[in-house]
């Protein structure tokens, strides 16, 4: 099975989809567009079931705003993560220090059954 290249370049309201050596064919929705170049291949070539990747071109810098956008998420994930965890460790120990969990709630700016919660993580 031979693998292809596309681009999906947007004009107007369809997506432009050129495959490499193969030829050119639109969608009118991106999600359609493998569908449309495994079309295409096969309708060139005479071969089903082309292994076809299909890349949306977009405007200058979008790409990498997005790139920037996934990472900045990935990294606010892991920080909300480790932030979770700081605040069940220190649940514990206040209980741990014979403090009630309404006391623990109001340091925390959580509610009593929130601290409950937590401790049970």
């Amino acid at each position: 099975m031979s693998a292809y290249t596309a681009t999906a370049t947007r004009e107007g309201r369809w997506w432009v989809i050129d495959v490499d050596g193969v030829g050119v064919t639109q969608s009118r929705t991106l999600a359609e567009a493998q569908t449309w170049a495994q079309g295409l291949v096969e309708a060139v070539t005479g071969k089903a079931g082309a292994d076809v990747t299909v890349t949306p071109s977009l405007p200058d810098g979008t790409v990498d705003r997005v790139r920037d956008a996934q990472a900045l998420m990935v990294h606010a994930d892991a920080e909300l993560r480790r932030a979770a965890e700081e605040i069940r460790v220190a649940a514990r120990n206040m209980l741990q220090i014979g403090m009630s969990q309404q006391d623990a709630a109001i340091i925390l700016g959580v509610s009593r059954q929130r601290v409950s919660q937590l401790l049970k993580v």
